[in-house]
């Protein structure tokens, strides 16, 4: 008999008995909390600012404020608790750094905090607040509310909001909510943001035709599209001087990742400069003389210039003190095939909490939680996965296959009754409706994205909500 084990790897690290604290944190109780103190020299996409005088840059690492001189060295760290901390933003006189952090239980507000005094306020109390931009006087914060929670693989929908910091109000920009990546202020304190769209499917290509509009909101409240680019959804960095932006792009069948410069209002003349960089790149800050960036990528922090594509690497050391939650003992489930699984995916709470459905080894399964009986739902060859379970907890809808000819496939879990609903290209986002008689989804075509419904009465009879692109 095997057993499917939950488990969790640990850095390399070094216990320490206590931390010192030098920021004053609006924290919870740290009893029961494990000190842990890790030393590192390389960082994986980290979110990065530079003061404004160039001299100093803010990164993360593993969920917490680093503060390093441009040329490198020792970082110090800012932020502590067991807290994820990220999108960090110097403020104009670079004495303040906003960032986002779920340090209130929320997925993630806005925070301020004082490089002098090291206290930290928060100014936002949304369920998840995101990419906090200073306005050029100090006085305002540009940030995105989300819909929904945060998505980790690309953009959610949100709306932009400002907050006036003398007072903190919060005033609303924008209404509808959209694909926004970014937001920044021009020198001019007009605000501006990044909306990513898709502009159809290519059917050749096997992919969604992607393109980032950047706008800019004026005095009079109009909108104006200062650029459009394609295969860009990483969000835009405006120059310091406010004469171009910075966009990192990416097709989907690219390996590598490029960082682009687009002067505004240019003549045709004016080239634009391309830096080749590795497929997993984090956003990117430019020094104030408008023509080196920091980029994080590659396990570090590279200094590259716009000028000649040159690429230095900045070496630094960190001393990260986290402190943490103690181990749990996993959760197992016995299986009775001898196999031994040490991951799973997808899993999916039955409603009344009496179940779970899970992804492993290429099949679905389902774990009454009562008992350690693990039931496999699924056999054949073929991979089956994004599993959706009905509210009433009757039916699983799951994909079926990868790449060729997938199919949508519902499963009776009382019969063991399997049925065909749908073949198609690409599948995602299975949802079932609150009544357990319908199943949503959307589909990739030749023409867009469309979302597509079935009625179980109605014989699995598919209805295009007419919803594309």
């Amino acid at each position: 008999m095997s057993r499917i084990v939950f488990f969790l790897a640990l850095f390399s690290c070094t216990f320490t008995n206590s931390i010192s604290q030098n920021v004053v944190e609006n924290s919870v109780q740290d009893i029961g909390l494990t000190s842990l103190e890790i030393k590192v020299s390389e960082v994986t996409t980290p979110d990065i600012s530079v003061s404004p005088d160039g001299k100093l840059i803010v990164f993360t690492i593993v969920g917490q404020l680093f503060l390093l001189p441009v040329e490198g060295g020792n970082a110090k760290q800012l932020t502590f608790g067991p807290y994820y901390n990220r999108k960090p933003s110097f403020s104009p006189d670079g004495k303040k750094i906003a960032f986002v952090s779920d340090r209130d239980g929320s997925e993630g507000n806005v925070f301020i905090l004082n490089l002098n005094t090291k206290k930290i306020l928060q100014v936002t109390h949304s369920l998840y607040a995101g990419y906090p931009s200073w306005s050029p006087d100090g006085e305002n914060i540009l940030f995105l509310e989300y819909e929904d929670g945060p998505r980790r693989a690309c953009p959610g929908k949100s709306i932009v909001k400002s907050i006036n910091l003398s007072n903190l109000s919060i005033s609303t920009l924008t209404f509808e909510f959209k694909e926004i990546s970014s937001t920044f202020y021009r020198q001019d304190s007009k605000p501006g943001w990044s909306v990513v769209y898709q502009r159809g499917y290519d059917k050749n290509l096997g992919h969604g035709v992607y393109e980032t509009a950047i706008l800019v909101k004026n005095v009079n409240k109009d909108i104006d599209t200062l650029k459009s680019i394609k295969w860009c959804r990483e969000g835009v960095v405006m120059n310091p001087n406010g004469d171009g932006l910075y966009a990192i792009k990416r097709k989907p069948w690219d390996t590598k990742s490029t960082i682009v410069y687009y002067p505004l209002n240019s003549s045709p003349n004016i080239p634009i400069i391309e830096v080749p960089l590795g497929p997993c790149v984090s956003k990117t800050d430019v020094i104030p003389n408008g023509n080196d960036l920091i980029v994080g990528y590659d396990g570090g922090l590279w200094r590259v210039s716009k000028n000649n594509g040159n690429v230095h690497r900045i070496p630094f050391t960190a001393k990260i003190s986290m402190k943490v939650n103690p181990l749990i003992s996993p959760k197992t489930f016995n299986i009775d095939d001898g196999k031994e699984i040490s991951q799973i995916l997808s899993p999916r709470l039955s409603s009344d909490g009496q179940f779970l459905i899970f992804g492993a080894m290429g099949h679905l399964w389902k774990q009454n939680l009562d008992d350690d009986k693990t039931i496999q739902l699924t056999s054949g060859i073929g991979l089956y996965r994004k599993p959706a379970l009905s509210p009433d907890g009757k039916f699983l809808a799951y994909v079926k296959g990868l790449h060729h000819d997938p199919q949508i496939r519902l499963l009776n879990i009382r019969t063991g009754e399997d049925s065909l609903i749908t073949t198609g290209s690409f599948f995602w986002d299975l949802i079932w409706s609150k009544r357990s008689n319908e199943l949503f989804w959307t589909e990739g075509n030749w023409d867009g994205l469309h979302i597509y419904f079935v009625g179980l009465q109605h014989k699995y009879k598919r209805h295009d909500t007419n919803i594309s692109q």
